[in-house]
């Protein structure tokens, strides 16, 4: 695990920008709680990959430290609306926020959703999906990420996620998005974040 200092001083090696900016951008992230809070120094709080992985959302848009936050929050928050995790062209497991109607207690329930005959931990807001899939928490059920192939694009627009990986005999699919985020509706522009397996693989790095 990483403290916050280790984490700006990883990010900033990796993005290529100053550790001033990072640290500017970190405090402005963690007093709106989209970042751990904690000090520096012996009791310093450790990061994990939520906060390594929004980090990187932020740098990858470029985003003034003023905007951050603002732009961050809705990112972080988004449902999940669709998953399919095929094994050996076998459904493992499926979830489609349809099935979920207008019930507020479905709704909350969908939350610990597993799926079927799995126990393949997808989280039910992206921004702890980001801070799972960094952190290896799904390597016992899909295998070693280094494995296979994984690709994330976020749209600035809507917002939405669409997350891909695919490895020998295995493909996991998510969507995330705002509940608002009609797919139908194309925006009159959109600004697109690519991270793929190479960058996870780097934020891996200094979160583990």
């Amino acid at each position: 695990m990483a403290t916050v200092n280790q984490m700006r001083a990883g990010l900033a090696r990796l993005f290529g920008c100053s550790e001033m900016r990072l640290k500017a951008l970190s405090q402005s992230l963690a007093a709106t709680g989209l970042r751990t809070e904690g000090g520096a120094g012996r009791g310093a709080a450790q990061m994990n990959g939520r906060d390594v992985g929004l980090h990187a959302v932020a740098l990858g848009y470029d985003l003034a430290t003023k905007d951050a936050a603002e732009v961050l929050a809705p990112i972080d928050a988004m449902p999940l609306q669709e998953g399919l995790w095929l094994h050996r062209n076998t459904v493992r497991w499926t979830f489609e926020r349809g099935m979920l109607g207008n019930s507020k207690l479905l709704t909350a329930l969908s939350k610990a959703y597993k799926g079927p005959a799995t126990d393949l931990p997808v989280p039910y807001d992206f921004g702890e999906f980001i801070g799972m899939w960094v952190d290896g928490i799904f390597e016992p059920q899909l295998g070693t990420y280094l494995d296979g192939r994984a690709e994330l694009t976020i749209h600035r627009t809507g917002p939405k996620a669409h997350f891909r990986f695919e490895r020998q005999g295995d493909l996991m699919e998510l969507t995330y998005a705002a509940a608002d985020c009609k797919a139908a509706e194309k925006p009159k522009w959109d600004q697109l974040l690519v991270i793929r397996e190479e960058l996870f693989q780097e934020l891996a790095t200094i979160v583990r």
